[in-house]
């Protein structure tokens, strides 16, 4: 079976096991992760968040017994061992919803699902506007704060629900907020226990940031978007998949200290998940970390 096709069928045990009934008594595949979490949005900007394993569609949205679920796209990241993935699905109920999986791969594991968004407005317009302000957030907020080893602002961009997770050889890894921002963004190339601070040379290199791009973003709907991107900070070039998700004002929804405290407004990004190749050094690039200024 392709890998596809594996993803394909892990994210259909999924979307199966959501959509039973709140009586249902299936039993939860191993395809959910334990800590999974599937960000529900509905109508006048609201949302929940409920763990995997307890999450029935029916108690956010109005499924019926002719409700449908279709998976419209699997995309498996071609890169480097290719443990993630992300399946985009069609919700067909009195109203026409969908959303996103993100599934990573371990070898405990194999492909189980970390994070899912649903909207129930997919078939609402998307506008230029939305293109405008996701890029705002993912490249100028996102790219812009990683670019730069500013933690401070890449905290801005980050729900305080967001998960970041990346899957390593025998599962996968969950990192809080406060850890990623400060050790792995701030510190990236002072922290000695980080593979980057051999390269601390390079931080200002006009080069450094040659790799990085925007490589899509796929919406579903005017509230959802996944977007896949490229980053790099040598010895590693990320692919990240971002999905985010327009909520409004977040201090609406949410009592945490983050939350009070912040006067941004619109799309968050609700989780990250990442996987990475070498960064491949320009010769200008080897001649400075071989310099002895």
């Amino acid at each position: 079976m392709t890998q596809e096709n594996q993803v394909r069928r892990a994210g259909e045990k999924c979307l199966e096991y959501w959509c039973q009934d709140h009586e249902g008594t299936a039993e939860l595949p191993a395809s959910i992760h334990q800590h999974c979490l599937v960000t529900c949005l509905v109508q006048n900007q609201e949302f929940a968040t409920i763990p995997g394993k307890d999450l029935r569609l029916q108690q956010h949205y109005a499924l019926g017994a002719n409700t449908t679920v279709t998976i419209t796209a699997v995309k498996v990241l071609p890169v480097g061992p290719q443990t993630t993935a992300t399946v985009q699905f069609e919700l067909s109920t009195t109203t026409t919803g969908g959303g996103f999986l993100t599934l990573l791969q371990s070898q405990t594991h194999g492909w189980t699902c970390i994070s899912a968004v649903v909207t129930d407005q997919a078939q609402d317009p998307i506008l230029p506007l939305h293109f405008e302000q996701v890029l705002q957030l993912t490249w100028n907020g996102y790219c812009g704060a990683n670019r730069a080893c500013r933690g401070d602002n890449m905290a801005q961009v980050f729900h305080p629900h967001c998960r970041l997770t990346y899957a390593f050889e025998t599962d996968v890894a969950v990192i809080s907020q406060s850890t990623f921002c400060q050790s792995k963004v701030t510190e990236r190339y002072t922290n000695m226990n980080l593979p980057h601070h051999v390269y601390a040379k390079l931080q200002h290199h006009p080069d450094l940031g040659k790799y990085d791009r925007i490589e899509a973003l796929e919406f579903v709907g005017p509230r959802l978007c996944m977007v896949t991107l490229r980053v790099a900070h040598p010895p590693c070039l990320w692919t990240d998949v971002l999905t985010c998700a327009y909520l409004g004002d977040v201090t609406d929804h949410d009592d945490d200290e983050k939350s009070k405290n912040s006067t941004k407004t619109g799309w968050w990004i609700m989780h990250k998940s990442s996987c990475y190749v070498e960064y491949e050094l320009t010769e200008d690039m080897k001649a400075v970390l071989l310099s002895e200024e």
